[in-house]
Order: structure tokens, then sequence, then C-alpha cells
């Protein structure tokens, strides 16, 4: 459906102006089935798009091989005894060139694999090797260019939250063993901010958290040359900090190219930010649950703010629109030609999965 964007143009934007237009929006849920709740996307090297999303204790995949123009009825993955959903928890996805990968947080974060595109899913355990300690929920999961993937998330196992990661290669149908990303000196990062990661083209790969230290609770970043078994020191994202006393629930997002470097987009206090490492952040508009990605070299950002999701370009300068919904999740398609946005809309009481493309 065309979603008008009059209110965007007319001063709900921080940015700065710009010519906004109308987006196609589609539901990824039939009328009626209950719709379904935090959506995310992954794309596959050929180009097939796959989404996952939550409802009740029910995980489900659909996808398609026409750049979004048509999607597969949604196939359970699986039933999720007390599956979380809300606030960034929720299922993950990320596709190999014939694997693909969906995670899902009960108490503790459940795996499993489809070898056939979605078709068919079966268990492999859990990315923990704990069977306590991954009870908030708050993970994230990428693919590497040899075939592997790799995931990361809060864990209390010594008795305060840290990043913990964990590897399944190629062939593998178990995770290896796990790899502590960062402990803070000062006992725990944000207690309930989800860690990302994301590989670049070349298998580096990169994790971004929020770090509690002095009373700050600001993002940090630490690299992998090594498919995860070793990372560099962590590294403050941004020049400001943000004192706070308790958690925002917020963990932003990250891309990286081996030829653009790593961008990240972030929330402090109301703001949101748009970084590389090792230099000055820019604020970009009010907002929260930013996420970002890479359309032609030229970065899009996206985030949520009073019932809509925006979405700019131009690092962010740029107006392009703006939807209903929240909870957004995003990923360039293979040529970086354009992007597949996800998000949780409504249609009546139902909370459903929607999807548009960005060009």
């Amino acid at each position: 459906m065309k979603l008008s964007l009059l209110c965007f143009i007319f001063g709900l934007s921080v940015l700065a102006h710009g010519e906004a237009t109308a987006i196609d929006a589609k539901d990824l849920t039939p009328t009626g089935s209950g719709g379904g709740k935090q959506p995310q996307v992954a794309v596959a090297p050929d180009g097939t798009i796959y989404v996952v999303f939550g409802k009740d204790t029910s995980v489900y995949v659909t996808s398609s091989t026409d750049h979004g123009a048509t999607f597969s009825a949604p196939v359970q993955v699986a039933d999720v005894p007390k599956l979380m959903l809300g606030m960034r928890r929720g299922p993950r996805i990320a596709a190999t060139s014939d694997r693909i990968l969906v995670s899902a947080p009960n108490s503790g974060l459940q795996t499993f694999l489809s070898t056939d595109h979605g078709k068919t899913w079966s268990p492999i355990g859990t990315m923990n090797d704990r069977s306590t300690g991954a009870e908030e929920g708050l993970q994230n999961i990428t693919a590497l260019p040899d075939g592997s993937f790799y995931a990361v998330w809060l864990d209390h196992r010594t008795g305060s939250q840290q990043i913990e990661g964990a590897r399944l290669d190629p062939t593998a149908t178990a995770w290896g063993k796990n790899v502590t990303v960062y402990q803070s000196p000062e006992r725990s990062v944000c207690e309930c901010c989800h860690p990302s990661v994301v590989s670049d083209e070349k298998g580096k790969l990169s994790v971004m958290w929020r770090n509690s230290l002095g009373g700050n609770r600001d993002f940090y970043l630490a690299e992998s040359m090594d498919r995860g078994d070793t990372f560099s020191e962590a590294a403050k994202l941004g020049t400001g900090s943000w004192q706070i006393a308790g958690c925002p629930m917020d963990g932003g997002g990250l891309i990286a190219k081996s030829d653009a470097g790593i961008w990240t987009i972030w929330r402090r206090q109301d703001d949101v930010f748009l970084d590389q490492p090792g230099k000055p952040e820019t604020k970009i508009g009010r907002g929260m649950q930013p996420v970002i990605t890479m359309i032609s070299g030229e970065i899009y950002c996206v985030w949520q703010k009073t019932g809509y999701v925006y979405i700019a370009k131009n690092s962010g300068k740029t107006q392009v629109g703006m939807l209903p919904g929240g909870e957004a999740s995003v990923i360039a398609s293979p040529d970086g030609k354009e992007a597949y946005l996800v998000w949780e809309g409504s249609e009546g009481a139902d909370m459903v999965p929607k999807f548009a493309v960005l060009r």
C-alpha cells in the first residue's frame, strides 16, 4: 500500500529538508493470521531474501527470490517454549550460499539450520555452552564469507553481564567453544542493550555493544581478524558520553565494508548519532532503536520515533520517508544497489511484520 509521508515533510523530522516519497510496504503474514513480531531480515549471496519473525511461541521464516516482489508462505521453524519477543528480543537470521541459520531466545539461545533454502529446519542446540548465563535473550548473528556463522550475546556466567561469542563452522552442526569478546573491568556491560556483530567481505568481524564504565553507558567496538577466536581491545565510539543510572535498552547497529570501513549508529539520550571509529560522531536526529545500511555507496539511516520508522540517506541528512511502526531491521542486497527493510507495523489489533525495498 502507498503510505502518505506529508507529516514527515511538515515537520516531524529533525533532518535537513529533502524530498520524501511514498514507499510501497507489504504485509508478510496473511490477513487474519495473527501477524507476527520482531521481524529480522537477511539476504543470501544469490540475492534470496529471508525474513524471520516470532508469533506466540513459534518462529517463522518467509523468503523472496524476486527482490521482494513476492514472498513465500511463512514456514514454521520451530516451537520455542517461552520465546522472548519485544524490545529487540526475538529471533535472528543469517544466510550463506547453502545454509540458513536462525537463533531464538528463551532460557538459552536456541539455534536451527536449513540446508534447503528454508523449506525444512533442524535444531542444532544452543550457541551458549552453559545451561545458564544467556537468559537476557539479547543476541545477534552474522554470516562470514567462508560459509561460517558467528554469534554474540549478553552472558552473565561470571555473575555479571559480558559479551560472549561463538562460531558455527561451514559444515558443522554444533557450535564451537564460547569466547569472551569483552568483560568490563567495572563488573558489567550495559545489562539490557543488545550487542551487534557483522562481517565484512574479507571476513573481519566487528562487534559493538553498550558498555558501562564510570557511570557512562557508551558504545564500544572490538574486531577479530581470525573469525572470532580472538578480539582486539575494546575502543570507545564517539567523543561524548551518557551518564545514566539505568539501561536504555537500545543497542544501535553497524555495517562493515572492506572498501568503506565501519559505520555505526546509536542512541545517546534522545538523539541518534552516526559514527566511524576514531572520528567524532554526527547527530542525525531524535529517536531510538537505529539501524544502518549502505546503498550504492551512500549511508542510509533508519530509526524510530513517536510511532514511526524514519528513513534518511546521505549519511542521515536527506529524508527519504516515514512509515508507521517500529523495531526495524535493514540489510543491503549483495550488489549493494538496494536494501530490504522490515519492521513491526499493525493491522487492526495485530502486530504485523512489514517489508519494503529501499533504492
